[in-house]
């Protein structure tokens, strides 16, 4: 049998969170992955002022693995617990 477990895009809807200084959701975009796209620009986002953070997959609703910037790294190490909603903090 062949081993069929590799990498794989798959057509998903995830939701993406752009949160304030006190990890309030300030603006929500649901956006759907790419089959065929690694890499994707969700319009809705572009040429909109740097948010304190973003949360990709907010409220979990997909599966994915996501390249986080250092700055949202950096914010989610220090300001995680004024998230309320127990499993955004998951």
């Amino acid at each position: 049998m062949e081993n069929t477990k590799e990498n794989r895009l798959r057509k998903q809807k995830f939701a993406i969170a752009l949160l304030d200084k006190d990890m309030k959701v300030i603006k929500k975009v649901d956006h759907y992955t790419s089959e065929t796209e690694s890499e994707v620009e969700i319009k809705e986002l572009v040429g909109l002022d740097l948010p304190h953070a973003f949360l990709i997959n907010y409220k979990a609703h997909g599966y994915a693995k996501f390249i986080i910037d250092p700055m949202t790294m950096k914010t989610f190490e220090q300001d995680l617990h004024k998230i309320e909603d127990k499993l955004t903090r998951l």
